[in-house]
C-alpha cells in the first residue's frame, strides 16, 4: 500500500464516523445541532486505533452586545457605540460523542460515548452555544473531504521545519488550535518556536486562500458602505496585499501581525499543521509574533508552552 492509498483510507474513515455521527443526530432529532459541533479525528498509531470525538462548545461572555458580522463576532462599547472585533472568547466545551475503530479499515465504528440527546436539550435552553463557522476551517461538509485538510509533504521535500528554542522537532509534535491561542499555561515555562516554510510551496497554498480573504472583506465593507476591519487599526488605510505580508517594507511587525492575527494565522498554521497524531503532541502553540519572508523561505515564529 503506497502512500496515496493510505491517505486515502484514513479520509474515507473519517468520512464514515462522521455519517454514524450525523446519523445519531437524526435519530435523536437533533440534526439542526451540527453548525455547532466541534469534532476531532484522531490517528493513534500506538494503539491501531481512529478515534472521533465531538465537543459543544460554549460561549461564556457572550451578551447582547456582541453580535456577527459578516464572519467577525463583534463587540460594541455600551458608552460610546464603538466596534471592535472579538477574538480572544472565554470558552467551556462538553463531550457528546466519540466513536472509534480500528486503524486503516473501513469497519462500522464502534460507538463509545452514545449522544446524550436529553442532556442537549437542556443545554440548548440554557447556554449560548457557539457556531462552528467561527472558527476556520469548517469540519462538516457534505462533499468529499480535501487532501488538503491534512498536509503532508508530497510535493515538496520537508516543505516545513519546526524549532523549539532552537532545536528541531517534527511537526506532529506541535498543536495549534484557536481554542488554546493566546491562552498561556501560569505554571509552565514559555518557550520560543520558528516554524520554516519553503516559499514555493506557500505561495502555492496560501497566496489563493488570502486572495480569497481580502475579496471577503472588501465585500463585506461594500455591504455596509464602511471599513470596519480597517477602522480597528490605526495606520492601515487599506488592506495589505499578499506581497505586504511577506515583507516589513510596507507594515512594521506590530501592525502586520495586528492585521494577521484575526484573519489569517489560523488559516496558515491549520494548514501546515497535521492535527490527528493526537499520541505525539509534545507542544502547544500560544501567540505568533513574527512572520516574514527571508530569501527561499517564510518565518513564523511565536510562543509555545509544554503540553502535560
Amino acid at each position: 500500500m503506497n502512500f496515496e492509498d493510505i491517505k486515502q483510507q484514513i479520509l474515507d474513515a473519517e468520512k464514515l464516523h462522521i455519517k454514524k455521527f450525523k446519523e445519531s443526530l437524526q435519530q435523536a432529532g437533533l440534526p439542526h445541532l451540527l453548525e455547532y459541533c466541534f469534532p476531532r479525528f484522531h490517528v493513534n498509531h500506538r494503539k491501531k486505533m481512529y478515534t472521533y470525538s465531538v465537543e459543544l462548545l460554549f460561549d461564556t461572555e457572550y451578551n447582547e452586545y456582541l453580535y456577527w458580522e459578516g464572519k467577525n463576532l463583534i463587540s460594541v462599547d455600551r458608552e460610546t457605540g464603538e466596534k471592535g472585533i472579538v477574538i480572544n472568547n472565554s470558552y467551556k466545551a462538553t463531550l457528546i460523542y466519540q466513536s472509534d475503530s480500528v486503524l486503516l479499515t473501513l469497519e462500522d465504528p464502534v460507538i463509545v460515548t452514545d449522544l446524550p440527546a436529553e442532556e442537549i436539550r437542556n443545554i440548548l435552553k440554557t447556554e449560548k452555544l457557539v457556531p462552528q463557522e467561527y472558527f476556520n476551517p469548517l469540519y462538516y461538509t457534505e462533499e468529499p473531504i480535501p487532501a488538503q485538510k491534512y498536509p503532508m509533504p508530497d510535493k515538496i521535500l520537508n516543505p516545513i521545519k519546526i524549532f523549539i528554542q532552537d532545536q528541531e522537532i517534527h511537526s506532529g509534535n506541535i498543536l495549534y488550535d484557536e481554542f488554546y491561542y493566546k491562552k498561556y499555561s501560569e505554571d509552565k515555562e514559555i518557550h520560543q518556536f520558528e516554524l520554516n516554510i519553503e516559499l514555493n510551496d506557500f505561495n502555492e497554498r496560501i497566496q489563493p486562500k488570502y486572495t480569497e480573504l481580502l475579496n471577503e472583506l472588501i465585500a463585506d465593507d461594500l455591504l455596509v458602505s464602511e471599513n470596519y476591519a480597517l477602522e480597528l487599526f490605526e495606520n492601515l488605510t487599506e488592506y495589505p496585499s499578499y506581497e505586504d505580508i511577506l515583507n516589513d517594507t510596507q507594515l512594521d511587525m506590530k501592525e502586520k501581525i495586528n492585521f494577521l492575527d484575526p484573519f489569517f494565522i489560523s488559516q496558515i498554521l491549520n494548514e501546515y499543521l497535521w492535527k490527528s497524531s493526537t499520541d505525539s503532541w509534545s507542544w502547544v502553540i500560544r501567540e505568533v509574533f513574527y512572520f516574514n519572508k527571508n530569501e527561499d523561505k517564510i518565518i513564523i515564529k511565536g510562543n509555545a508552552q509544554k503540553l502535560d
